[in-house]
């Protein structure tokens, strides 16, 4: 142990204290200052140590509210959505995210869609929650019949999540809405390229716009530019009836009488129709006296590539009975009645026997068969139940994009279209119906 001595001197005073002595006295003063600066501290912070758990409580309760009121919205009680939206701002006054996302589902959950596309306006100023204001305003534009307005918000919701497939597609349904097709024909690309819908689709979509951009230039008086439209068309999708008829009728109108054939054989095997029937008869050989079969059999070589396609029956017993064969128009009719037993099936029959038997009973009961029978496909779309001749990439006059179809407007519910958006449910978000 190490002995020694402390002398302190002021003025006329002189302590000698003991090494240890000092050193203990030293450590107590040490440790009195510092409890003492504490406790001193400690009464001099305390309101603001009370203030700032009065801040976290309050935090704390309002992010309870927060959930509280995201429950209320999924369960629809507007009222009580209200309330928690209410509280949640006094109690967190200084958050804009979440708070103004519940505000404005509450209003939309009220009907208040004004009150609602404030708050999602003012979403847009927090960068954080930015994307849940452009979607509230998507879907608001969107119920207020506002797809120009719509479509502004869906491109700056692709700008800010490019690979999401939801907003692809809703870009794109957006722009079809707005007829900017070449933008649609772009968009729709980046949709193949992310699988962002079905390939099917794609490409019936493809095809259509083909023609459509086809259709444009012939308005515009360049041909050679619709002809490379319908071209890549056809190479696209070689059973596309409207297309295969769009090319054939280039064709024909080059006397090209060999590659119309080519292409309405490759297509009947698969999708026989009418319309590449009349086709078919506009490069038939010509009728001779010496050969009244000769037109009958050119409609039998189609007959033969598709040997189960009433269509094909049905064209031939035309011809037969123009022909006044009525012996094989008989036997493609009873064919075609097999196959399909549609209303011109029964009508044609009736012709065929008021002229070839006259037997008035007959002819009654096949009129009476066909006023019951399951009625002839058409040209028509799936949305409305329109009737049309002629296929178009847009269905006139309400202008949707793609949806006529040969069928039959009777067989069911129209195709419903999809709404915008319907490809992202997100439980925070109100959707009408």
């Amino acid at each position: 142990m190490q002995k020694g001595a402390v002398d302190v001197v002021w003025n006329d005073y002189t302590i000698s204290l003991n090494l240890g002595v000092f050193l203990l006295g030293l450590t107590v003063f040490t440790l009195v200052a510092v409890a003492l600066f504490r406790m001193i501290g400690a009464i001099v912070s305390t309101p603001q140590t009370l203030a700032r758990k009065r801040r976290e409580r309050a935090r704390t309760k309002g992010f309870k509210s927060l959930t509280r009121g995201f429950v209320a919205i999924a369960a629809g009680d507007a009222k009580r959505a209200t309330q928690l939206a209410k509280e949640v701002r006094q109690l967190l006054p200084d958050e804009r995210g979440l708070p103004l996302l519940l505000e404005a589902q509450a209003a939309r959950l009220r009907g208040e869609e004004g009150t609602a596309r404030l708050s999602f306006e003012k979403l847009l100023e927090d960068k954080d929650a930015a994307f849940f204001g452009i979607r509230g305003l998507l879907k608001s534009s969107l119920d207020e019949g506002d797809a120009a307005k719509a479509l502004g918000y869906a491109l700056t919701a692709l700008e800010q999540n490019p690979k999401q497939p939801w907003i692809l597609k809703s870009v794109y349904d957006l722009e079809l809405q707005n007829q900017r097709w070449t933008d649609a024909m772009g968009t729709l690309a980046r949709i193949k390229k992310a699988k962002a819908m079905d390939e099917a689709q794609i490409q019936k979509d493809e095809v259509a716009l083909l023609l459509l951009f086809a259709e444009q230039e012939q308005i515009a008086g360049n041909d050679q530019a619709a002809l490379k439209k319908i071209e890549q068309a056809v190479k696209i999708d070689p059973l596309f009836v409207p297309a295969v008829v769009r090319m054939a009728e280039r064709h024909l109108a080059n006397n090209k009488t060999g590659k119309v054939a080519a292409l309405i054989e490759r297509a009947w095997k698969v999708h026989p129709h009418p319309d590449l029937a009349v086709l078919w008869d506009r490069i038939a050989p010509a009728p001779k006296a010496s050969d009244p079969l000769r037109r009958v059999r050119w409609f039998e070589k189609l007959v033969a590539l598709n040997p189960d396609s009433a269509d094909g029956h049905i064209a031939a017993a035309k011809i037969a009975m123009e022909s006044n064969l009525n012996g094989e128009a008989r036997t493609h009719l009873v064919m075609a009645e097999n196959l399909r037993p549609s209303a011109q099936v029964y009508r044609l029959r009736a012709n065929l026997e008021e002229e070839a038997t006259h037997n008035a009973v007959l002819v009654r009961e096949l009129l009476d068969k066909a006023a019951g029978a399951v009625p002839d496909p058409v040209w028509y779309c799936t949305r409305t139940g329109h009737i049309y001749e002629r296929w178009s990439p847009v269905a006139q006059p309400h202008g949707s994009f793609n949806t006529i179809e040969w069928g039959s407007p009777l067989d069911g519910l129209y195709a419903r279209q999809e709404p915008v958006l319907s490809g992202w449910k997100d439980p925070l978000l109100i959707e009408h119906a």
